[in-house]
């Protein structure tokens, strides 16, 4: 909806909403947007269908119709301050055509659907490593790149070697690469502050985890310091100042009142203490009754630093006495296996990184972890615990959605973080920086790497940024020196030549000038390495991990009846 309506109202109780398309939008088929398409998006048929209508939202709804064809309302049974929030692109669904929606039905992908934005995808099939986007020639203005070609790799740890050798224009990178990557003069660091949250989950309400102290023992016994700095080379911020899931970045959204847990093994021991878990002889933690306390942890391969962070929790919680099992396996193999519950995965802690962190949206901080992350865990009655936070977080989110007043949906925010800060439904190690490099050599217009250059509300790169880029053979010969500063944690500077753009760009079909090449690393399965398009010499190359770009996108066919982190990825 934030693309394809440009205005929305409410009357003075927030329980009827009209919305507006965007004037003159058209469709990359040549079709106009209209009201239609956001009856037919937020309808039975797709997104109000029972299966995939996560947010409830179709239960709000008593009437919804067109009063032109440029307009539609909504009729709410509540008050709903939040329900342009509740339908947007950043938690529901992006708006698809009403046409799309009647061919594919509620279960559909919509790949093949044209879009509004600067490109379409043209041909993909679910599970393929490769993916064809063209530029959409009803965008203005019209793209330079007429064609984006995604090629899809296993593991993000393979991106940097791209880079570096010149096929890749622009990759998601580990941490622990971008040393070697800022030495070349033609890669460019966008340094995404605290985009991502790597973080433990567990389930609240199974023992011992059902206890406050000892979810409180364990965020008190874990160096989330170490784990910023080795797990992810110091491109991550620790969270014990911030366990209520908003990063200190997010000067207008933090609490600073909130509980904050300092590496402090003595006054973990003392938490467990108290509620009847004692260290014997064998040097081993024990429950009341003489069980050693015995823990299970799984991470996903699919992410360096998880595996790094995994190993460095085993070791602190193993310092402390506890027997910790890791289990290691990609995250759609921990979905599958907290489905089926091998190895008790149901019970255990999982150890993942996430899109989240500092979405810049106060709806977002405010929802439940399966709502807000790609949270393996299924949802349930049990947000916060025991009950009694649930109902003090059940209490705020109900006053922060019946208000669109500034100050407040901080103070309820605010009361929310403390409450997760006390309780740690989930618990946050770091906000981790979401790194994307670009290779400077066949393409200029680059966005600055000090501004934002993801779309709102996910970790998607901007798409209209790309749409500026101009093939350095079409640039103008007048240049200029630009610095990125500031991006990486030892002050490494990075420079380069761009070449700025004038006069009237040419459109062109030649993919020899004007195609984009993407990688994408394919998590979910185990084929091996896929191969890359090397012939095109001036495409862009994108490199984008599959998890990485799910909020953003998959969380629209989300099932409300299976976990998040188990709907297919894709860009």
């Amino acid at each position: 909806m934030d693309t394809a309506f440009d205005t929305y109202a409410s009357n003075s109780n927030y329980t009827v909403w009209t919305f507006n398309v965007r004037p003159g939008l058209r469709w990359s088929d040549g079709t106009n947007a209209s009201a239609q398409d956001l009856l037919a998006t937020y309808g039975p048929n797709f997104a109000f269908n029972a299966t995939y209508d996560f947010p409830n939202a179709a239960a709000e709804v008593t009437k919804e119709y067109a009063i032109n064809n440029s307009a539609v309302v909504f009729d709410l049974n509540q008050s709903d301050a939040h329900w342009p929030e509740r339908l947007s692109y950043m938690y529901f669904t992006p708006v698809y055509p009403a046409s799309s929606i009647a061919k594919e039905g509620a279960a559909g992908t919509m790949f093949d659907a044209p879009a509004v934005g600067p490109f379409y995808i043209s041909n993909y099939t679910v599970g393929s490593f490769q993916m064809t986007m063209l530029r959409n020639p009803y965008y203005k203005p019209l793209p330079a790149i007429c064609q984006i070609d995604v090629n899809f790799v296993e593991s993000l740890s393979l991106t940097a070697n791209f880079l570096q050798s010149g096929t890749t224009d622009l990759a998601l990178v580990e941490p622990s690469n971008v040393a070697s990557i800022l030495k070349n003069p033609n890669l460019l660091l966008f340094d995404g502050k605290e985009l991502t949250t790597q973080m433990i989950q567990w389930n609240v309400t199974s023992y011992p985890y059902n206890m406050t102290q000892f979810r409180q023992a364990l965020a008190f016994g874990i160096d989330e310091s170490a784990i910023a700095s080795q797990a992810n080379a110091g491109y991550a911020t620790p969270a014990f100042n911030a366990e209520g899931t908003v990063p200190q970045s997010a000067a207008l959204l933090y609490n600073p009142n909130q509980m904050k847990y300092s590496f402090n093994q003595s006054q973990s021991i003392s938490l467990l203490k108290s509620i009847g878990i004692t260290k014997g002889s064998d040097g081993f933690l024990h429950y009341s009754n003489g069980t050693v306390v015995t823990l299970t942890l799984w991470t996903d391969t699919d992410q360096t630093p998880d595996q790094t962070a995994a190993s460095l929790v085993q070791t602190d919680l193993q310092n402390m006495g506890f027997k910790v099992t890791l289990f290691t396996t990609t995250l759609a193999g921990i979905t599958s296996n907290y489905q089926a519950n091998l190895n008790n995965a149901k019970n255990a802690m999982i150890l993942y990184t996430t899109n989240g962190g500092n979405f810049g949206s106060s709806f977002l901080d405010v929802l439940p972890g399966w709502d807000q992350y790609y949270l393996v865990t299924a949802p349930s009655n049990y947000w916060e615990y025991p009950p009694s936070a649930q109902a003090e977080y059940q209490s705020n989110f109900s006053a922060y959605s019946a208000t669109n007043n500034v100050t407040l949906e901080r103070q309820y925010t605010q009361n929310i973080e403390a409450i997760s800060a006390k309780y740690l439904p989930m618990l946050p190690l770091d906000y981790s920086d979401l790194l994307w490099v670009a290779n400077t050599q066949r393409w200029t217009g680059w966005p600055n790497p000090q501004t934002s250059y993801v779309e709102f509300g996910t970790s998607t790169l901007n798409r209209t940024l790309i749409a500026g880029l101009i093939p350095s053979s079409q640039a103008s010969s007048s240049s200029s020196s630009i610095t990125a500063t500031g991006s990486s944690p030892s002050s490494s500077t990075a420079s380069l030549s761009a070449s700025s753009s004038s006069g009237t760009q040419t459109s062109t079909t030649s993919l020899s000038t004007s195609s984009l090449t993407t990688q994408v690393s394919a998590t979910t399965t185990g084929s091996g390495q896929v191969g890359i398009n090397l012939s095109l010499v001036a495409a862009v190359v994108v490199v984008i991990v599959i998890l990485a770009i799910a909020y953003g996108v998959v969380r629209s066919r989300r099932s409300r009846t299976t976990p998040a982190g188990a709907a297919p990825a894709t860009t």
